[in-house]
């Protein structure tokens, strides 16, 4: 673990220096680089550090951003003013903007926009691949892997507050989960901290209740039928959470899909942020970092000073990638 003398700041620094190592060793020796580019946290600090990367040489950044088609008749929801923000941001980073899931199929409405089958014929990912690879640019870096550990988002810690005796701070998140979510502590606690701490088979009835932030989830599993992916089940510390998230089966399948895409178009994939040097940092980070005052993945936002654009380092809605539904 690290040193309880170590300042908050002096982390979020080591998060960001180590994070800029991992995007340097993953970029092309020469010529221009690519990035997937959500808008999102990771895949926008993974732009942004490879373009000023890449400034001094004079070589470009290309951010394959998945974007819908605007229609008149539909108010789309996706990640594309954050692109432009990020895109805007660094003068050699041009974003290239890739059609999501066909839309016509869909009623006038609102869309919101969502993970995307891999693989799939209409898969947006397919189509990175095929335009990456026809342009010369690889290896396309990722920000794939990132919220399992370096930037997760604190799952666990009220529960481990709790265990640990750590009133004040139980209290203090308590409190802003309470503004947050607009529920009552009684019942933030039987959703944030019941759900990690009893078994599963009550834990479940309690997020159905309450509603929670999940710890229970699937990743990738809703796309694979043969139990590859394993569910993740709720521990009462961030730590158990952590590992549990690496250990699930998820990062191997995505990696594994994502490699068969990009050598079927002569390219290839990088993840920074499943750099090992960066992975240990973050692992022995402490719980007291992820989650501040109720905000989210707050160290790696801390690192992110000075970095990303504010509309986008402070922005705590998780980003979908591509049409699925029609909001009613």
């Amino acid at each position: 673990t690290i040193a309880a003398s170590i300042s908050a700041s002096c982390m979020a620094d080591e998060l960001r220096v180590r994070l800029q190592d991992a995007v340097r060793r993953r970029l092309p020796a020469s010529g221009s680089a690519a990035t997937h580019l959500s808008g999102g946290l990771d895949s926008s600090a993974i732009s942004v550090l490879a373009a000023r990367a890449l400034r001094a040489r004079g070589d470009t950044v290309h951010g394959y951003s998945i974007q819908a088609r605007r229609r008149r008749d539909l108010d789309i929801i996706d990640g594309a003013p954050y692109v432009n923000v990020i895109a805007q941001s660094e003068e050699n980073l041009r974003s290239v903007a890739v059609d999501a899931l066909p839309f016509a199929e869909l009623a006038t409405g609102k869309v919101e926009l969502c993970e995307p089958v891999l693989n799939h014929e209409d898969d947006p990912y397919e189509r990175i691949a095929s335009l990456a690879g026809a342009a010369g640019h690889g290896p396309i870096l990722s920000g794939f892997g990132g919220d399992h550990l370096v930037s997760f988002n604190g799952r666990g810690d009220l529960s481990e507050y709790l265990l640990k005796l750590k009133w004040r701070r139980l209290a203090r998140e308590l409190e802003a989960r309470k503004k947050q979510t607009g529920r009552s502590v009684w019942k933030t606690l039987a959703a944030d901290i019941g759900t990690h701490m009893l078994p599963q088979t009550l834990s479940a009835g309690l997020r159905k209740k309450f509603g929670s932030d999940g710890p229970s989830v699937h990743s990738l599993a809703d796309f694979m039928s043969d139990g590859t992916i394993s569910t993740i089940s709720a521990g009462p510390t961030t730590r158990q959470n952590r590992l549990a998230l690496l250990n699930n089966g998820s990062i191997s399948v995505g990696l594994e899909l994502l490699a068969r895409q990009a050598a079927r178009h002569g390219t290839s994939y990088a993840f920074p942020f499943l750099d090992r040097n960066l992975m240990d940092y973050a692992l022995r980070l402490p719980t007291e970092v992820f989650r501040v005052d109720g905000v989210g993945r707050w160290i790696f936002r801390q690192a992110m000073i000075g970095v990303l654009p504010e509309s986008v380092r402070t922005n705590t809605r998780r980003l979908p990638l591509s049409p699925c539904k029609v909001l009613e």
